[in-house]
Formats: structure tokens, C-alpha cells, sequence
């Protein structure tokens, strides 16, 4: 908090519910709540277009000039949809050729959550996906970074490749929740989390199921097709 607005932070007091606080001035109570019912909730214009703004007015934008690919480890991700090592080659190698195909470079950088075995703070998340044309990867906590993504222009803007669970993970870790003690297919996207995450062009792939236990592949098909129209604008 500190990093993204200093201001602000001088500004916040934490304290417990059955503290007493004094204050000479106004003061506004937040209550904390331990988390949100649906997240669809936070799918409000509303709330998505000031932050964005305060975005832009506190951090300084970064050239527009990688691509970055968000895997999910499975020493470290809990609620599945893990493509596997294999597969992710087979992710970045497509990925560089599409590159190579539109003139740019061929440089794909792994995103994990962690840089040199430590987790990444929140300042070197924000350079590497404000740097960024392209994201892409399987819905999960890490494309919530694309928050951090600029906003360019109509033209130009940079693009996310989201994979969704599909009907065929039905039963696939990750891809599906209880509900009236039967198992019911679960589609999350952090494209309706953000709001629409209008600030980019947004793509969806299904995921697919695979004979490997606890692994998912992609509908490469589709995510050819969405990677190259990403692509389109920065052709070289």
C-alpha cells in the first residue's frame, strides 16, 4: 500500500473491532468483511473506471514491449487448472511464433508470482504487466495483475488470453463446486471480476480435459486464432 499510494496510506489507521479510537476530525469506518458472496459483485463500472484513473495519475506508464505468460505451479496452486510443464513449452513455443509471424520479438516472460525463488512485490508486478501487449493463461489469482495493464488507445490496446473452464473439465480439479451435494460446472473469469477489464481486448479459450490426473490443456485451435487477432494491432 505504501508503494502504490503513499498519501493515502499516511492517511489509514487499522485497528481492532473492539478498539477504541479518538479522532479530532471526520472519520470514515470501513468494516472489514472476510470475503465477497459472488464476485460478480465487483463487476462495477463504478468502481473499476476511478481506480483505473488513480492508476494513471499515481504511476509513471512503462513502454509497451513484452509478452507474458501466467503458470500455475502445482507445488504452490491449490484449486487446479494446471496445464503442466510440457504443455506450457508447448504454450510459449506457439506463442513466439505468432510473435515471429507479426515482426516482433520472440521473448516470452515466464509469470510464477515469484522472482529469484522469492514472492514478487507488488511494484515489480506492476512494471512487468504495465510493460505488457499480451498476457495470457489459465484463470487464476495471477491474472488479477492485469489490473496494472495501460490503457493505450482504441487501437492499440494490450490484449488478455484467458483460459476458461469448459464442460469437457466437468470434472477436472478446479473447473467445478458443490451445490446441493452435486457437482456443478464452474466458469470464473477474471475478465467479470475486472469489470469487463475494458482498458484491454479480451479473449476467452476453453480449457480441455487430458488423460494426466489433475492437468488441463487448451483448445489450441481457439487460442491460435485469438493469439494472432491479439496480435493484429502491433504488427510490425
Amino acid at each position: 500500500m505504501e508503494w502504490f499510494d503513499g498519501d493515502l496510506t499516511r492517511r489509514l489507521v487499522f485497528t481492532n473491532e473492539t478498539e477504541v479510537v479518538c479522532t479530532q476530525g471526520r472519520l470514515s469506518l470501513l468494516k472489514a468483511k472476510t470475503g465477497i458472496a459472488r464476485p460478480d459483485s465487483m463487476r462495477l463500472l463504478s468502481l473499476w473506471r476511478p481506480l483505473r484513473s488513480h492508476i494513471r495519475r499515481l504511476k509513471t506508464s512503462e513502454a509497451m514491449v513484452r509478452a507474458i505468460a501466467y503458470q500455475r505451479e502445482q507445488d504452490f496452486v491449490k484449486h487446479g487448472r494446471i496445464i503442466g510443464q510440457f504443455r506450457n513449452q508447448r504454450l510459449l513455443f506457439l506463442v513466439k511464433e505468432a510473435l515471429k509471424a507479426h515482426g516482433r520479438r520472440g521473448d516470452v516472460e515466464v509469470f510464477d508470482g515469484k522472482s529469484g525463488g522469492q514472492p514478487m512485490t507488488f511494484e515489480q508486478q506492476y512494471r512487468l504487466f504495465n510493460s505488457a501487449f499480451l498476457a495470457f493463461g489459465p484463470q487464476g489469482t495471477g491474472l488479477a495483475n492485469i489490473l496494472w495493464m495501460q490503457n493505450a488507445d482504441c487501437h492499440r490496446r494490450p490484449a488478455v488470453i484467458e483460459f476458461i473452464c469448459s464442460a469437457d473439465t466437468m470434472h477436472s480439479f478446479g473447473c467445478w463446486n458443490w451445490q446441493n451435494s452435486q457437482k456443478v460446472l464452474s466458469i470464473k473469469s477474471t475478465w467479470a471480476i475486472s469489470g469487463g477489464a475494458f482498458w484491454t481486448r479480451y479473449f476467452h479459450v476453453w480449457l480441455l480435459r487430458t488423460p494426466l490426473p489433475g492437468k488441463v490443456w487448451i483448445d489450441e485451435k481457439g487460442f491460435n486464432r485469438s493469439l494472432y487477432e491479439a496480435l493484429r494491432p502491433f504488427r510490425l
